[in-house]
């Protein structure tokens, strides 16, 4: 669909890198980039009413404070209708999880049983920023994605596309994340 979709479709942002190319090689993800115009495939998307919620996972080891912000930069240029900023996080039992610890870049090996671990803690030492650099760009990328100037123009930008309906489920739906980034950040599991 995506290729079918974007082979009419000529936009001068999408020369712009929005992805890390090196993460995607890592992650066994070159397929990601073959269909190339990623704002074009979500306005295709959009046209035939599909919203997008974004989902963006930041710390791997080609990723810097700059590649969260390039992916921010991302959700808002393609209005996406919701979209999250989540530090990666190694799991218990994962290939990620082993290596990062036999590479000792683990702060908190067992970060989900310790009381203290707080929600948007960093869990490990990137490569290319800190921990806390990883932590904080996170955050600040949801509190500008939420913003209330960024869900004004993404949920009114995009409403000649989508029913009046549609439009009101995207205010409510970003007014619902922007409460919840705030409440969840800091907290402890479970609570």
């Amino acid at each position: 669909l995506a290729v079918g979709i974007l082979s009419s479709v000529k936009d001068p942002l999408e020369s712009r890198l929005w992805l890390e190319a090196a993460n995607l090689e890592q992650m066994k993800k070159p397929w990601n980039r073959a269909a190339g115009g990623y704002l074009a495939l979500t306005r295709a998307l959009r046209q035939r009413g599909i919203g997008i919620y974004g989902t963006f996972v930041c710390g791997y080891d080609h990723d810097t404070p700059e590649t969260v912000q390039r992916s921010l930069d991302f959700a808002q240029e393609a209005c996406l209708e919701m979209a999250n900023f989540n530090p990666l996080t190694p799991m218990p039992g994962s290939g990620l999880y082993q290596r990062l610890q036999e590479e000792g870049r683990l702060l908190s090996p067992r970060w989900w049983l310790e009381p203290d671990w707080r929600y948007g803690a960093p869990i490990f030492n990137p490569r290319r920023m800190s921990a806390q650099q990883l932590a904080e760009s996170c955050f600040s990328a949801r509190k500008a994605f939420y913003s209330w100037a960024s869900i004004t123009r993404r949920a009114l930008g995009n409403s000649s596309e989508r029913s009046w309906r549609d439009t009101m489920n995207v205010l409510l739906f970003n007014l619902v994340s922007r409460r919840e980034i705030y409440r969840k950040q800091g907290r402890a599991l479970g609570v």
